[in-house]
């Protein structure tokens, strides 16, 4: 199933347990989200949220904005990366705190 979004300017495909994001104007994918089950996609008015709803009932909000996974991942771990995590998963960057609130 695709949907796209009120602007024209993404558009959502979803089927075998994923929902997936795309740039309608480059046709370059811009990632994806895992869903339960048969799920479809829809996009919420004025926003850059992607709406998921499975056919269980269940609808969640998918933020595909990398500065949201970034907060996600903060809130989940409830800490910054330790040098050695750092320098394991981002050897090419400069440390920075990047869960300081």
């Amino acid at each position: 199933m695709i949907q796209f979004s009120p602007d024209g300017d993404r558009f959502a495909t979803s089927g075998s347990g994923r929902v997936g994001l795309w740039d309608a104007r480059t046709h370059r994918y811009l990632g994806f989200v895992t869903a339960e089950g048969e799920a479809h996609a829809g996009f919420a008015q004025g926003t850059p949220e992607v709406l998921i709803a499975s056919v269980d009932g269940e609808v969640s909000i998918w933020d595909p904005r990398p500065e949201a996974a970034v907060k996600a991942a903060c809130r989940i771990a409830g800490r910054d990366l330790t040098v050695e995590e750092w320098r394991s998963y981002l050897p090419n960057r400069e440390r920075e705190e990047v869960c300081a609130s």
